[in-house]
């Protein structure tokens, strides 16, 4: 299955290892130091104001807070699925230990043959758990961890699990690749063909371009996800 992403900025001398310690922000001081409270400042590549007439609540910086912080099995919002899982969504093991990198032309084949098929019993239950996380509810308030959490099993009802321990998922908010025009991308992350793939926090947890940010989400997700 394909491990080819778009290499935005990705450099090749060197492995991406990601940093595990907890970052998180002072969401009274994002406020006060921000332009009318709804930005970073009009110097700013990435400011965000109220021009259309949506303004960030502090539920919405309260979000973008939390998307930066470790996603943990047993807090946030509820998930069945494992500590194991979680850890190789968010962290790239030294080497690829997994399914071997294969050209762009034989992971479309196997991707449409694989979604050709009738889904297996761990297919099937990876529906039912998206299915049911799925909630009105949550779509009208999306956790930004949920996107980590359903992560292996979208890879698995879409890539048959080929991108788990492959490809990590996280939110980002690097002013330079995540303009206002980018939703996320997906960038190698080392010689071995594992990718990171990474999504605008800013853009879909505080101002979305869309109906709601979950929508943006899985839409910037499973896009991330053919890359």
């Amino acid at each position: 299955m394909p491990l080819g992403p778009r290499y935005h900025g990705a450099r090749l001398d060197e492995p991406y290892y990601v940093d595990e310690s907890d970052r998180s922000y002072d969401i009274d001081t994002i406020l006060s130091e921000t332009s009318g409270g709804c930005g970073f400042g009009s110097d700013n590549i990435y400011n965000i104001g109220c021009s259309s007439g949506s303004c960030p609540s502090r539920e919405d910086w309260d979000k973008y807070d939390k998307a930066f912080r470790t996603v943990k099995a047993d807090r946030g919002a509820q998930y069945p699925c494992s500590q194991r899982k979680l850890d190789e969504v968010q962290y790239l093991s030294h080497s690829n230990t997994h399914r071997p990198v294969c050209c762009t032309r034989k992971a479309v084949a196997d991707a449409i043959r694989y979604n050709s098929e009738e889904p297996d019993s761990a297919r099937r239950a990876a529906i039912g758990r998206l299915q049911a996380a799925m909630t009105v509810e949550r779509l009208d308030d999306w956790p930004p961890d949920l996107t980590i959490k359903m992560f292996a099993d979208l890879d698995m009802v879409f890539f048959g699990g080929w991108l788990l321990g492959n490809t990590t998922v996280e939110w980002g908010d690097d002013p330079i690749k995540l303009t206002p025009s980018v939703w996320g991308f997906t960038e190698l992350a080392n010689r071995t063909g594992q990718c990171r793939i990474v999504l605008n926090a800013k853009g879909i947890l505080v101002k979305p371009k869309i109906s709601t940010p979950a929508k943006q989400a899985w839409a910037t997700l499973l896009h991330e996800m053919c890359q």
